[in-house]
């Protein structure tokens, strides 16, 4: 898994999965196909997420509902780190409990993410794999966050309690809405 090339280790994480008949093929394309309308529980959550950006100075994430929700999430700050024909590997950098989100706009590249070891920061890992075959196969998300000092180890766990429950609510959206998607595709 591409996630553990990345994070073969992590201060805090969540994995979420649903069953599907997909194919790989179908549910990547389905990833790049659908928008925040398929998932109407993410634009509402990152808009609470983003109020104290707004509060504080800072840039909200603004979903266009009908732009596909990965180009955005991209767009947002998460690089596309790597993909394979069964797995898509995002990822960001930031001091995520400040209002603003604090992402670090100097990581461009897989390799500067990958090293990077700055303290006072915390990477996020996200993938989405399909795992399995024929009745077997399911849809997993996977959440990694390694932090590079126990000051912000302190400081994200304290961020995380808070945000998890939304955190898992959007990636089981997502997951739902993936599985629909990917399970209407011709030759699924």
């Amino acid at each position: 898994m591409l996630l553990d090339r990345y994070f073969p280790h992590h201060d805090f994480r969540e994995i979420h999965a649903v069953p599907t008949c997909a194919s790989s093929q179908a549910v990547l394309h389905a990833l790049r196909k659908i928008t925040p309308a398929d998932v109407p529980l993410v634009r509402t959550l990152m808009g609470i997420r983003s109020l104290p950006a707004l509060l504080f100075g800072g840039a909200p994430f603004r979903s266009k509902r009908h732009t596909p929700f990965l180009d955005q999430i991209i767009g947002s700050g998460f690089l596309l780190l790597e993909e394979t024909k069964n797995e898509v590997l995002l990822g960001t950098i930031g001091k995520f409990w400040r209002p603003s989100g604090g992402l670090c706009p100097e990581i461009l590249a897989a390799e500067e993410f990958r090293s990077f070891a700055e303290p006072g920061w915390a990477k996020v890992g996200w993938n989405f794999v399909v795992e399995g075959e024929g009745d077997n196969r399911r849809i997993r998300t996977e959440t990694r966050i390694c932090c590079t000092d126990e000051s912000s180890r302190t400081l994200f766990g304290f961020y995380w309690w808070i945000v998890r429950p939304g955190s898992g609510m959007i990636r089981k959206s997502i997951l739902r809405a993936l599985k629909q998607q990917a399970e209407k595709e011709p030759g699924r």
